[in-house]
């Protein structure tokens, strides 16, 4: 990191220096150069300030010690940000995010965020969902205890760590593509789909079968999902502090799923070199994710609740089919 993307000492929370290389505090004023990077980046009107303070430096250094303690190395700069960043979707990151295009700079945003109550809120998402399987005889009682046990450790440290090895995730899946020259969404659709890892989300995502645009994005975010998780989770017995956002019923009540889903994760973001190129804006700018997602959306439910409808080769044949009328 050049020098110039300096700390704002003004936080004397923690001292210590050996983060300094891995992580960088913009200051929310234009003779930052980071700020007038990002501003020139996405513009005014795609700066948000979303009502909450910047991430102190102790919450983002123990983050960064949870990633170490775990040992997750994470290849690309931690970015605190005093506001949020809108996609061109309109969409605000909630806790962070990344970019595609490396030319934007392929780093991790955190933006503000007050952790104590999206940690309550998440954990009051998942506990529900691990009653429901329990009172409906899917899990048994020690597994719902061990998962809520789990639970009990997510504090700051652990929440802001969950983030950043998400979006790490989604930095390893951009690494993938540009390995593959993967610049369509038809190519997407077939890297995705040929090494089995839509069939696999089909078999943990409810409603699963919308649209391939929906499958990819959906496709995308579970890749990252299962990055973060697998760091706790490599056994059917193992937990995590803090589950995964899309499939965690189906993948606590039928964890071989889960574990199919990583190890083909494991596959499609083996990257042997890292490949930095500079890309054009793609369709495919529509489709990825952007930010981790709000497990506060009502909206969440949808991924988890009602029945498991697997794709069929029928349905991959006409998901071709539109992608091919959409982006011809």
């Amino acid at each position: 990191m050049s020098e110039e993307f300096y700390l704002d000492l003004m936080d004397d929370t923690i001292n210590d220096t050996s983060f300094e290389r891995q992580f960088v505090n913009v200051l929310s004023r234009t003779t930052d150069i980071y700020h007038s990077s990002l501003f020139d980046t996405y513009g005014e009107d795609r700066l948000f300030d979303n009502g909450y303070r910047r991430r102190t430096k102790h919450e983002v250094y123990s983050g960064i010690k949870k990633c170490e303690h775990i040992g997750v190395i994470i290849n690309a700069e931690i970015v605190n940000l005093p506001y949020t960043v809108i996609n061109e979707r309109g969409k605000p990151a909630e806790t962070a995010f990344t970019v595609r295009n490396p030319e934007l700079h392929r780093n991790i945003y955190l933006v503000p965020d007050h952790t104590p109550t999206r940690i309550l809120k998440d954990k009051a998402y998942h506990n529900a969902g691990l009653e429901a399987l329990f009172k409906d005889q899917k899990i048994t009682r020690d597994c719902l205890d061990s998962w809520i046990g789990a639970m009990s450790d997510l504090n700051v440290g652990e929440r802001v760590a969950a983030s950043i090895i998400h979006e790490y995730g989604h930095i390893l899946t951009y690494r993938a593509m540009d390995n593959e020259d993967i610049e369509t969404a038809i190519q997407m659709y077939d890297w995705l789909g040929d090494m089995g890892y839509l069939d696999n989300c089909s078999h943990r995502i409810v409603q699963f079968s919308k649209d391939p645009l929906w499958q990819m994005n959906v496709a995308v975010e579970q890749l990252a999902e299962d990055f973060r998780v697998s760091q706790y989770v490599k056994k059917e017995q193992d937990v995590c502090p803090l589950p995964s956002c899309l499939s965690y019923r189906q993948d606590i009540a039928n964890p071989e799923k889960y574990l199919e889903g990583v190890e083909i994760m494991t596959k499609l973001l083996n990257i042997q070199e890292q490949i930095r190129k500079k890309q054009q804006k793609t369709s495919l700018d529509n489709i990825l994710p952007f930010g981790e997602a709000n497990r506060s959306d009502s909206v969440m439910n949808h991924f988890s609740l009602g029945e498991i409808t697997p794709l069929t080769e029928d349905d991959k044949k006409k998901a071709r089919e539109e992608l091919t009328k959409m982006f011809e």
